[in-house]
């Protein structure tokens, strides 16, 4: 879903807007990588319903973890791919999905899974 946010954003200026609940803000940058995000999922767990949800579940953790984020340490892109490498890890977790990380070629990564279990 794209929210047409019009003005664009330096990494810190975005992160300042978001830091301080400006929604613009988030909105530009859910249209910068919301589908990044999802074919970065989708090719690492080769699953719409699992990437859509991983998808969600890394915006999510932005919006929580962004208070937090400073620029000096660490850019927004690297900062911004730990978070969907967690929450991808963290929602196969929950699915009791045993999986390898595959990391080769980073940023390009991928899941190999080995069992889902159900429950």
């Amino acid at each position: 879903m794209k929210t047409n946010v019009a003005k664009t954003y330096s990494h810190q200026e975005l992160c300042l807007l978001i830091q301080q609940n400006a929604k613009d803000g988030f909105d530009c940058l859910y249209d910068q990588y919301c589908s990044i995000f999802y074919g970065l999922a989708l090719k690492a767990v080769r699953s719409e319903e699992y990437a859509r949800d991983i998808t969600e579940i890394t915006f999510i953790n932005i919006w929580i973890a962004i208070p937090r984020f400073n620029h000096k340490h660490l850019t927004l892109n690297c900062w911004l791919m730990n978070i969907l490498i967690a929450a991808a890890k963290n929602y196969l977790d929950s699915k009791n999905i045993k999986y390898v990380i595959i990391a080769e070629n980073f940023p390009g990564f991928g899941f190999e899974i080995k069992e889902e279990k159900v429950c």
